[in-house]
């Protein structure tokens, strides 16, 4: 397929703006199924696909400041669409159907990841390549679903590579093509191959991939021969492939690791939800990987239960950290997870322990549904970094919101997911008119803070914001970073935006921190438990700390109970004694310390 010039491009965008004009009248009848605005939503979203899929970067990098006004432009008008939409069903006194909202929704995330690519691929040198896809000839071998590659190369991997045609691709016997710029990843070593599983009776059986880099005319072979699928096989929709090619003496081995997930003992620690996790080792990545058929009998993440799980990947070789987490569904979706065990089918690795101990629950410990867990050791949190975090909330009328808010932060040596701030320190009503909301958060050392995205997703119905001021405060680095927004996100006020991205307005060098970890041991003794408020005081060759309140999320100092906690002071030197106590002499507040 031609790629467009400059020329060719403007027509396509223009047939696109007419395709909005047309859009636009047909919001302006009053009847209707909504199935033609439907329709022609998605074909907007095809040809700005289009574009994006049928030009190289060079275009992107050459036209940078047309490309990135054109994609402004539609981006807003897109959502006035959208909420044109909405309204209009509201006018016409018709319910707001449940589909038709999540349809809408759907459209205007579809938008937002194009918008995304478009945003990577402006910004990251790629490669041009030619992909051939080579169904297996047997019965029921083909399938209609999206075709989803990842490719993974000594200088790191691809994004996802969506592979779709208007034509009828992925037929039993059929070998299909495709033209696509990926990121240089250098020389592959595996290939992650899935598609999209929402149509149940789609079943696809893969025979292999070969793949072309344009730059350096080097062929790669990527073997399958088995089924995608939820009926067949393992019943897994994902695949890990090798590569053998050019520079690949020994193509990796797909190996088999065992997962052992652990539920803790808690009251109401089990889950309905829908788990999953990502094992990250010394060669990529498994991808994130529903957890659904368990080698135990009965219902899985059960109270105090060890569920099994086998993950096929191509070798990681030495373990390194994993994510896990769920997605929330339904009802008493909060999980307790204590640990998980991943023994690697090679025998060359040794097993690997990932302690959690913790909630991954809304209405638990921080809100968090997803963990990042590094291999135990005995001061397995100390290797993170403390993030205190301070929001403002503006004190003008109907500065509060109830929609549920979101912080991505961006240093020089990595980025955060996005942290749903759902369980502030300081309150359980959160974002209110005039208030300042405390949140806490362990994360690998970022770096110097670049900038970050604050955001919400307007749910609810109080959801407009103004947000005045973020803080991060990070002792162990002696930074505190002050971002100043005062503005609504308000999808009605202004530009509109319910997502900003900021950077530092001020940058406050303080003294440094480092961590202790202070482990308690409350004893075995009738009544030895306390519900106050327990502080230590440590004294060092260098001079003392400040009276510290040992605090974290879980039950504290119950009876014959371990507390282990992270706290942050001055460099005190070699510790010379501590002082331990509590504040509170109410009635059962009596607490019996072994050690």
């Amino acid at each position: 397929m031609a790629t467009m010039n400059l020329s060719n491009f403007i027509e396509t965008a223009l047939t696109t703006c007419d395709s909005i004009v047309i859009f636009k009248q047909f919001l302006s009848k009053d009847q209707g199924s909504y199935k033609q605005e439907f329709d022609l939503l998605s074909q907007i979203l095809e040809e700005i696909d289009y574009i994006l899929r049928t030009n190289p970067n060079s275009d992107f990098q050459a036209y940078s400041s047309f490309w990135s006004s054109w994609f402004s432009a539609l981006h807003q008008t897109f959502d006035q669409l959208a909420d044109l939409l909405t309204k209009k069903i509201k006018k016409n006194k018709k319910s707001l159907d449940k589909n038709i909202h999540s349809q809408i929704q759907e459209y205007q995330q579809q938008f937002t990841a194009l918008i995304d690519n478009y945003k990577i691929r402006s910004q990251t040198e790629t490669v041009p390549w030619y992909i051939w896809v080579y169904t297996s000839n047997i019965n029921e071998a083909s399938t209609d679903a999206e075709v989803n590659l990842v490719l993974y190369g000594h200088n790191g991997k691809s994004d996802n590579i969506k592979l779709r045609s208007k034509s009828d691709a992925f037929e039993a016997g059929q070998c299909d093509e495709f033209k696509v710029d990926i990121v240089d990843v250098g020389t592959p070593f595996k290939l992650r191959v899935s598609y999209d599983d929402k149509k149940f009776f789609s079943p696809w059986h893969l025979d292999r991939i070969e793949m072309e880099d344009l730059k350096t005319k080097k062929q790669y072979k990527f073997h399958c021969g088995r089924w995608l699928s939820k009926l067949h096989d393992d019943k897994q929709v994902i695949r890990e492939l090798p590569a053998e090619g050019p520079g690949i003496s020994r193509p990796l081995p797909v190996v088999k690791y065992m997962v052992n997930v652990y539920t803790g003992k808690k009251t109401n620690a089990e889950t309905d939800a829908n788990v999953f996790i990502n094992i990250f080792g010394e060669c990529g990545d498994t991808g994130e990987r529903p957890l659904e058929y368990s080698l135990k009998d009965g219902n899985k993440f059960e109270r105090n239960k060890i569920d099994s799980f086998i993950i096929e990947a191509v070798s990681l070789k030495q373990i390194r950290k994993i994510r896990i987490g769920h997605d929330g569904s339904n009802p008493g979706a909060g999980w307790f997870l204590d640990k998980v065990v991943v023994h690697p089918e090679d025998q060359h690795y040794e097993s690997a322990t990932f302690g959690c101990n913790r909630w991954l629950a809304v209405d638990e410990d921080d809100g968090q549904l997803v963990r990042e867990l590094t291999l135990t050791t005995t001061a397995q949190h100390l290797d993170k970094t403390t993030y205190n975090i301070r929001i403002k909330t503006g004190d003008i009328f109907q500065a509060g919101t109830d929609a549920d808010v979101y912080l991505k932060i961006f240093g020089e040596s990595g980025d955060t997911d996005k942290i749903q701030l759902r369980t502030a320190n300081n309150t359980s009503n959160k974002f209110e008119r005039g208030r300042t909301d405390h949140f806490t958060f362990e994360f690998d050392d970022l770096g110097k803070i670049e900038h970050i995205i604050i955001g919400h997703n307007a749910k609810n119905f109080e959801a407009r914001w103004f947000l005045d001021w973020i803080e991060i405060d990070i002792p162990m680095r002696g930074e505190l970073y002050r971002f100043v927004c005062n503005r609504w996100l308000d999808k009605n006020e202004g530009d509109g935006k319910i997502e900003l991205d900021l950077i530092p307005s001020d940058i406050i060098k303080k003294s440094h921190a480092i961590p202790y970890e202070v482990t308690v041991f409350t004893g075995d003794k009738s009544g030895a438990r306390t519900d106050a408020d327990v502080f230590i005081q440590m004294y060092g060759l260098n001079g003392k700390t400040e009276e510290i309140i040992l605090k974290n999320k879980s039950a504290l100092f119950e009876r014959k109970s371990v507390d282990k906690f992270k706290i942050e002071a001055p460099d005190i030197g070699q510790i010379q004694k501590i002082r331990i106590g509590h504040n509170s002499e109410k009635f059962g507040s009596a607490w019996y310390l072994e050690k």
